[in-house]
Parts: C-alpha cells; sequence; structure tokens
C-alpha cells in the first residue's frame, strides 16, 4: 500500500515526526509503520527535527519529506535501502 500525507497543521510550534504519523494515524486510520511510501509534505508549520521516531518504519523503503524546516538529514540507519 502507498500512503501520500499531505496535511496543514495549526500548532504554534514547529511541526514533529512522531506528531505527524500519530495524527496519521488518529485521524485518517492509516498505519505509516505498515507502509512502504511515506510522503510528508507541506506540514504547516513545517517538520523541523527528523527525529528517532523514523525508526519506526520499518516497511518504509520510500520517505519524501518535502516542504518542510529540516536542517540536518539523520536518524535514517534503520531504513530499508
Amino acid at each position: 500500500m502507498i500512503a501520500i500525507f499531505s496535511f496543514l497543521f495549526h500548532r504554534e510550534i514547529q511541526s514533529k515526526i512522531k506528531d505527524v504519523l500519530k495524527d496519521l494515524e488518529t485521524k485518517e486510520g492509516i498505519k505509516p509503520t505498515e507502509d512502504e511510501v511515506i510522503k510528508m509534505c507541506g506540514c504547516l508549520p513545517p517538520i523541523e527535527k527528523m527525529d528517532a521516531t523514523l525508526l519506526t518504519l520499518k516497511n518504509c523503503t520510500q520517505l519524501s519529506l518535502s516542504t518542510n524546516n529540516i536542517e540536518k538529514i539523520g536518524n535514517l540507519s534503520g531504513l530499508c535501502s
């Protein structure tokens, strides 16, 4: 299954990946931890950091994080290549 996520979040602080994934599961009923293609694009406020929550995406073979405010690429060592 391919999951494409593009949401507008109305939070006062920067979005965190763990919050985006949690919202996808609770609001959309989609389990991003089971999908192979994850696209978190257009989050407002933008995602700021690539945290260790990415390690929960064990089946992910394609990760897209466009239009965000990520300063450093990281926490990708546990993902499929």
